[in-house]
């Protein structure tokens, strides 16, 4: 998929060739590192011996080679010979070497630096070998868990596209071949192509507007008609595109939220609030379900969520209690903090005072509170009592 020159691509999870040049950065830094040590060995040299910077110029080597790749290494190796020649060996300012031990000794540097470095370089380069086929498991293990648990070809296809996004940390598309031999995007592709062409109409390979109104037309028709499906997209733990490409964070964070609560607002008005758990049964992010949920206008769920699901042995769900008793807490704490327990198990009670703000007036009214109480709080806060 075209990308605009000046798109900042974000880091793969997977790093999917390890095969790449060496980069610029790693040849600056072989020459600032071995240029250091030739400072160092220059204000040094009246005081010791010549032959003791090899050592020097062997581990700055070796080093390197923990951190470049093989060409900076090799380069590196070259530099620090001809440096400790040049500079530090007498005769200064040649490459003559007068005694048989100083020639035997830089000969022997050059070849024990290059190897050193190259089989360090090789070392390094077969542990991001192994580490790119262990996340390669790891991502086709999580991607067949979640095949697995599909019953149809649509939800197989949601499936696989929530894995691809999640691997390549960027927006993906899945295409179908229709009746009439023409390419569909499936409806839980997060890639847009209109969006993205709209949002870089200045550039080269940019399609003209009226092309990228038909592909914008064309996904609205194909776009779910399920509220759920959605709002996945606005509860995932991958970046959300809400707003322009230049909105300041901070603005597009309340776009976002806002957002969020008018597709919950949506999903309740139309199946209540077993659409609620609809989506956080699908959705990644079930904390920010919870909390944009607690901060609609509309607080009919309350006694659904608390203290119910907050003690349920579902991760999942008893997250999006937390979420969700958590904004309701901090909208008055006061009012939170007078709530009457009389109805509540001691499991429920001690799950939500532990969601009260930390500090002496949560821990004075605990302390009033009937055991077994008191110390499930402490026990859910992973600290001794001051």
């Amino acid at each position: 998929m075209p990308r605009s020159p000046t798109e900042k691509k974000e880091p793969s999870l997977i790093a999917w060739s390890v095969q790449r040049a060496s980069s610029s950065r790693e040849y600056v830094e072989t020459i600032v590192v071995i240029s250091a040590v030739t400072a160092l060995g220059w204000f040094l040299a009246p005081r010791t011996s010549h032959l003791a910077f090899g050592l020097f110029y062997l581990l700055a080597v070796i080093v390197l080679s923990l951190r470049v790749g093989r060409w900076p290494v090799l380069l590196a190796g070259i530099l620090s010979a001809m440096a400790w020649d040049f500079l530090l060996i007498p005769p200064y300012f040649s490459f003559a070497v007068m005694s048989v031990e100083d020639g035997m000794m830089l000969g022997t540097y050059c070849v024990v630096a290059l190897v050193a470095g190259q089989l360090t370089a090789r070392v390094r380069a077969q542990e991001l070998v192994e580490r790119l086929r262990e996340q390669r498991a790891t991502a086709l293990f999580h991607l067949t868990r979640a095949l697995a648990a599909t019953g149809t070809l649509d939800e197989a296809a949601t499936a696989f596209l929530r894995q691809a996004d999640g691997v390549f940390n960027a927006k993906t598309a899945l295409l179908f071949t229709g009746e009439n031999g023409s390419l569909s995007a499936h409806r839980s592709s997060s890639y847009s192509l209109a969006e993205h062409h709209r949002e870089f109409s200045d550039a080269k390979w940019a399609f003209p507007k009226d092309i990228v109104d038909r592909f914008d037309t064309v996904a609205q028709l194909l776009s779910p008609n399920d509220l759920v499906e959605l709002s996945l997209p606005l509860f995932s733990h991958r970046y959300a595109s809400v707003g322009p490409r230049d909105m300041p964070w901070e603005e597009r964070e309340k776009l976002l939220s806002q957002r969020r609560r008018e597709a919950l607002t949506a999903i309740a008005k139309s199946t209540g609030f077993g659409g609620i758990l609809a989506l956080l049964e699908k959705a990644e992010n079930a904390w920010a379900i919870g909390w944009e949920l607690a901060k609609v206008e509309d607080k009919q769920f309350d006694a659904r969520v608390v203290p119910e699901l907050l003690v349920v042995a579902e991760t999942t769900e008893r997250k999006f209690a937390e979420a969700y008793a958590t904004a309701r807490i901090y909208e008055d704490v006061v009012a939170a903090r007078k709530m009457s327990f009389d109805k509540w198990s001691p499991e429920e009670v001690s799950a939500f005072v532990a969601l009260l703000p930390f500090g002496r007036e949560t821990w004075d009214q605990v302390a009033t509170l009937p055991e077994p109480i008191p110390s499930e709080y402490w026990k859910k806060r992973s600290i001794f009592r001051p």
